[in-house]
């Protein structure tokens, strides 16, 4: 998924959370011109291309039964999340009850005016009322790019799967992990068969992403035994993978969203520590 895909959907979800009578999201390009810090001329095709995507959209999880996260995380298992259907009018957005079958075949965008519409299928919106969990999104990541983007998108994501472990396993990365997420950057294995230099290619851009989020949290570099060293760059590159980012400190969430993340107790054996 890239930038502006993933954006997009997580504004949906957004505002969904915060009008879920709402089943169509009405989205203005220039406000998200705006929200997004992106040029005009570049964001219309880039978001026609993200909800052409957007539409239909479902994910099956390998083995939902024996994944743990699956309870835990905001994951759609085999739901469909977005209809098809086009709203270019406000006449049109009085049809949010239609069936969904009498809604597919259509187009499912149109930037007349200025405007782009997403509509949630009906299936999607039952799983929200009754068993989704709460989704952690920083208003400042919509303007992040690139690896900041991903990265503190990920690291919000770990927050949230890992709600009823730790305080410290919720805050607590593997790298690895974390780069797994950095869909931008290119992976371990590409730099080792290439030329070599995991400092320019890899190591470098994951620092000057986390230090252009430093305005959102504090956090410190572990290496794999879990201790704390001075800076990314006393990470041996043989154990870089296996070393972890911790916040130490989340500076702009809000109140409501760390509480419901907060809200269960830490296993008693501490085997989540790690």
């Amino acid at each position: 998924f890239n930038e502006i895909f993933s954006k997009l959907h997580l504004l949906a979800l957004t505002r969904l959370a915060e009008h879920p009578e709402q089943r169509v999201i009405d989205f203005k390009i220039s406000d998200l011109q705006e929200l997004f810090n992106v040029k005009r001329r570049n964001l219309n095709k880039q978001v026609k291309q993200a909800v052409h995507d957007l539409v239909g959209l479902s994910i099956t999880r390998t083995d939902p039964e024996t994944d743990e996260n699956s309870k835990n995380e905001p994951f759609y298992d085999e739901i469909v999340v977005y209809s098809r259907g086009v709203y270019p009018s406000r006449l049109n957005l009085k049809q949010k009850n239609l069936d969904e079958k009498k809604m597919y075949g259509k187009d499912a965008i149109n930037l007349k005016l200025g405007h782009v519409y997403l509509s949630f299928s009906t299936d999607f919106i039952a799983h929200m009322a009754t068993t989704h969990q709460y989704t952690l999104v920083s208003p400042r990541l919509f303007q992040l790019k690139g690896t900041a983007f991903y990265a503190y998108n990920a690291l919000m994501r770990n927050k949230q799967i890992n709600y009823k472990k730790s305080e410290s396993r919720q805050d607590t990365m593997k790298i690895g992990t974390l780069l797994g997420w950095c869909s931008n950057l290119p992976t371990w294995d590409e730099v080792a068969n290439g030329n070599r230099n995991f400092n320019d290619r890899i190591v470098q851009p994951l620092a000057d992403a986390l230090e252009e989020v430093n305005d959102q949290i504090d956090y410190v570099f572990l290496n794999k035994n879990h201790e704390q060293v001075k800076s990314i760059d006393n990470l041996p590159l043989d154990e870089f993978l296996d070393s972890y980012v911790k916040v130490t400190k989340w500076k702009t969430l809000n109140v409501l969203q760390l509480s419901k993340i907060k809200r269960a107790k830490p296993n008693k054996k501490g085997k989540d520590d790690k």
